[in-house]
């Protein structure tokens, strides 16, 4: 699917003329590191490869310095970090 699915718990940040989502809970309440970019011009999802070591992580907070994404706090597991 490259689009994302229903959430809660996620982040999202503007950039530009992009929009980037990053993780959440799905609808089984599992934690995910999913990460998609919305193209506002082209009002088009894309699904962007994460990391290999990047956490599971939901209600936890983003910004946006340049081109980098940083996203701090959250719980993994059901486990604050």
């Amino acid at each position: 699917m490259n689009y994302p699915g229903r959430r809660k718990g996620h982040s999202a940040v503007v950039y530009k003329t992009s929009m980037v989502m990053f993780g959440g809970q799905v609808h089984d309440g599992e934690g995910t590191n999913l990460t998609f970019l919305y193209d506002f011009n082209k009002a088009f999802w894309d699904k962007i490869a994460p990391s290999p070591d990047l956490p599971k992580l939901d209600s936890h907070s983003a910004f946006m310095i340049d081109e980098v994404m940083y996203v701090y706090c959250g719980f993994k597991d059901k486990e604050a970090v």
